[in-house]
């Protein structure tokens, strides 16, 4: 397969990102529904008089949020690794989405192999942003598979470890 990335001139500027920190503040608050997504992840709706001024960016996992949110002139390819077939989520995006399900068992969640070979069969054009958010160690194999074999511009990457396997509270920013 050939990548293109080696041979183009990455001289536009990369998208910024801004993070949002809201004040924290205690809520008293109802359990109105769950719903089970996937064996894995249930979603709890909440209710309560406390929510009224409360704001969100964050409704759905990273993933989903970032899809759903995305607009018509948006094109998106995900890729994310399930445990089988019953994890698998839909979402409801304007967006030109095409997902790619890696399953890899629980036990494996730091083979980033999996990952790395779906991405090989990918070519990436010039000024796309790419997301990598995953336990840390997969995270440090993907960014360095798309920058330092691929020869993708890191200012064009955000990687972010949500977790590190072993250690709790804890993440990880590349």
């Amino acid at each position: 397969m050939m990548d293109n990335n080696r041979s183009i001139n990455h001289q536009f500027p990369a998208p910024v990102i801004e993070r949002v920190r809201h004040e924290l503040r205690r809520r008293s608050l109802t359990v109105e529904s769950v719903t089970d997504i996937t064996p894995g992840m249930r979603r709890i709706v909440l209710t309560g008089e406390d929510l009224a001024d409360f704001t969100s960016l964050a409704p759905l996992p990273a993933i989903g949020r970032r899809i759903e949110e995305s607009g018509a002139d948006t094109t998106i390819v995900a890729i994310a690794a399930v445990a089988g077939p019953e994890e698998e989520q839909s979402f409801e995006t304007a967006a030109a989405l095409t997902t790619r399900w890696v399953y890899r068992p629980l036990f494996n969640v730091t083979d980033a192999e999996p990952l790395i070979a779906a991405l090989a069969g990918i070519d990436i054009v010039p000024q796309t942003f790419v997301w990598i958010a995953a336990e840390a160690s997969v995270v440090r194999s993907v960014r360095a598979y798309r920058v330092e074999e691929r020869g993708y511009p890191l200012s064009w990457i955000k990687a972010s470890g949500y977790w590190v396997k072993g250690k709790a509270d804890t993440t990880e920013k590349f």
